[in-house]
């Protein structure tokens, strides 16, 4: 058992006060009995706790929180303690924000997604249905994205798409609302919108109290409550990745397209129906995705779609399995051929099936970043607090499933990104199968960039990816770091003058300088040339934005090595 280095403990025990204080079921003392345990199993029990946040911030916050006690109520504490668990940045690591003794039974009834727009409410209570659709501008007289924002850091997720999954889960509990003081002592959480004519007014909202219930969590567009209405319910017409909400996993052959459609929502098998073209039945998912695919030797299929935007894991063997399955049809993993749909809720097996997709297919990724990392954590273990009964979940294990051992990516790009923005919400329009369809290769904005070079130059590629990506303006919209690096390599392979390709890469650098996996890509290229100088220079740039990263650390030290031998300075 590893040994709290840091003295967290001591920090801790030194601040210790005896006593209740006004709004807490438990003694100042229990409470901080239970963040020990907490710290504790932090340190003993995640593979890496400190990958994402030093142990002295860790330790601020720990002693912060400690001394803040006294002044807290109940809800402010758990909602802390959940902030505690979130600086792992691992989103199978995290507080459980109810016990028996806290249960969790108020509820904000609204669902908000985020998109390129803006946050947008995808479901309500029934009396606001007037409401979906809109955009909210403010959320307890705070700029939304900045109490989003908050929210999130308060919230466990491995990368900023899931944190977009995770958030307007959060928002919608009373706990969260009352923690972070977003409602009023009556309960009202009070937002600013503008609807879909553009009229701006309020939206005051009440929690509602009900039984505990969770299921609503797992569908992005509903919310708690009985009485809630789902833009969904707008639709003239069910988009296709919705028409079998309840199936665990299921098939449909489009003729009219040459299409077949493969939705998977979970990595285990169900007993309960699944639909192969309309045929249903209870099988495992590995003979799911058997009798899908042998629909293609009856039917011509040009276009092979596998979705996982609703899948939040399972079980990864069964993801090694499928893959296998998938080799045995290799005219469908072509390029051009086969599209894997990922979004926010793509996660834990799921984002391991994908990473198996990415080595061992030609597969085209399209939609959403997953909401997983490639490489990541899991297999988490429950440990109750001992005098709240509030569960800490902590991972155990350090997944590498299909992916390079040093892939230090947060976030995984998609080929062709194609959010649900406002517009497609409100139609019922699904992006991602739009894309699909209309994808032609020349289309692509690094096949863009290519035409503008070989027309005008490196400057003008460079200038239709800041027009397009806008990458100097905040946010997940604009981390295409993906398309400079591909269009870069193009450029190498086809042995035009180095100064154009050290352009390209150089841009990278300017525009993403505070993303350590930039940074760490340029110096791996720079390895492959060599250029050791560059390759330290970029290393020792992408270490000091993520000091915590051992993978960073050892190719900064083999850069280093080489550079000596060469006799640079």
């Amino acid at each position: 058992m590893k040994a709290l280095r840091f003295g967290i403990l001591a920090g801790i025990m030194s601040l210790i006060t005896s006593g209740s204080a006004p709004g807490q079921e438990l003694s100042v003392e229990e409470w901080r009995e239970d963040l020990q345990h907490l710290a504790r199993v932090i340190e003993d029990v995640h593979p890496n706790p400190y990958l994402f946040h030093d142990r002295n911030t860790v330790r601020s916050a720990i002693e912060e929180l400690s001394a803040a006690l006294p002044g807290m109520s109940d809800d402010e504490i758990i909602v802390g303690f959940s902030g505690i668990s979130a600086l792992l940045s691992d989103g199978h690591s995290g507080l459980h924000m109810r016990s028996a003794k806290f249960p969790l039974t108020e509820f904000a009834p609204i669902r908000l997604r985020a998109t390129p727009d803006g946050w947008v409410i995808v479901a309500v209570a029934e009396e606001f249905d007037w409401a979906l659709g809109a955009m909210v501008l403010t959320i307890a007289d705070r700029p939304a994205d900045e109490v989003m924002a908050e929210v999130a850091r308060h919230w466990s997720a491995d990368n900023a798409s899931q944190r977009m999954y995770g958030a307007p889960v959060a928002l919608a509990f009373g706990r969260m609302l009352r923690g972070l003081a977003l409602v009023d002592e009556s309960g009202v959480l009070a937002l600013s919108i503008e609807t879909t004519d553009g009229t701006h007014t309020d939206l005051d909202l009440s929690l509602i109290t009900i039984p505990p219930s969770f299921a609503w969590t797992q569908n992005q567009f509903a919310a708690p409550g009985e009485g809630t209405r789902s833009i969904t319910g707008l639709w003239s017409d069910t988009t296709l990745a919705f028409s079998h909400p309840r199936a665990p996993y299921w098939s449909e052959y489009d003729a009219e397209h040459e299409l077949l459609y493969v939705q998977i929502n979970q990595i285990n098998s169900s007993n309960r129906p699944a639909s192969v073209n309309g045929a249903e039945g209870v099988v495992s998912l590995p003979e799911f995705l058997a009798n899908s695919l042998a629909l293609t030797e009856d039917h011509t299929t040009r276009i092979l779609v596998v979705d996982l935007r609703f899948n939040g894991g399972g079980d990864n063997f069964i993801a090694r399995e499928m893959i296998q399955t998938l080799q045995g049809y290799p005219e469908l993993t072509q390029d051009g051929r086969l599209f894997v749909l990922t979004g926010r809720q793509t996660f834990s097996a799921a984002m391991n099936f994908v990473s198996l997709f990415e080595a061992y297919s030609d597969a085209l990724f399209v939609g959403e970043p997953p909401g997983g990392r490639p490489n990541h954590f899991g297999d988490a273990r429950s440990f109750p607090l001992p005098n709240s009964g509030l569960v800490a979940r902590v991972s155990t294990l350090n997944w590498q499933l299909g992916v390079n051992p040093w892939d230090v990516r947060r976030l995984m790009e998609p080929d062709i990104w194609a959010p649900f923005d406002q517009a497609s919400l409100w139609n019922g329009v699904d992006p991602a199968l739009e894309a699909v369809l209309a994808y032609d290769e020349s289309n692509l904005l690094v096949s863009r960039m290519m035409a503008a070079y070989e027309a005008s130059g490196v400057e003008a590629a460079m200038e239709l990816f800041a027009e397009e990506v806008q990458p100097t303006e905040p946010g997940m919209w604009h981390y295409r770091p993906g398309v400079l690096f591909d269009f870069g390599f193009r450029l190498f392979r086809q042995g035009v003058e180095f100064a154009d390709v050290a352009q390209v890469f150089g841009g990278a650098a300017k525009l993403y300088a505070d993303q350590p996996f930039v940074l760490f890509s340029i110096g791996r290229s720079a390895s492959r040339l060599p250029n050791w100088p560059l390759a330290v220079q970029m290393y020792e740039g992408a270490l000091a934005l993520w000091p915590g990263n051992d993978v960073i650390a050892t190719h900064l030290a083999h850069a280093r090595f080489e550079l000596e031998a060469a006799g640079g300075e």
